[in-house]
């Protein structure tokens, strides 16, 4: 019986860790970054200018904006929309 293929990654049915009856995943962390985002922007909008992609900046040794530009999202509706659609297709289990 030949196998079926399976994209890379950690499986929709199997978490990174539960909190409660709540599935954990990939997809939910990176919603909570994104609302994280959002929340920083409301406290303090300037802070953003330090977490943006920067190739000049890089160069010059601030290595972690390699890590912290998913962070960079100012609030608005089509960043809202956004994050729903993607805890609804990051959720999808197409096939078995």
């Amino acid at each position: 019986m030949p196998r079926k293929f399976r994209s890379g990654g950690r499986s929709p049915l199997n978490p990174w860790f539960r909190v409660g009856e709540f599935d954990v995943t990939t997809t939910v962390l990176v919603i909570a970054a994104g609302v994280l985002s959002f929340i920083i922007y409301a406290i303090d909008k300037f802070q953003f200018r330090h977490l943006y992609l920067s190739a000049d900046k890089i160069q010059h040794g601030e290595i972690w904006r390699i890590v912290t530009w998913p962070l960079v999202n100012t609030p608005s509706f089509w960043s809202l929309i956004t994050l729903v659609f993607l805890y609804i297709f990051g959720r999808a289990r197409f096939g078995k």
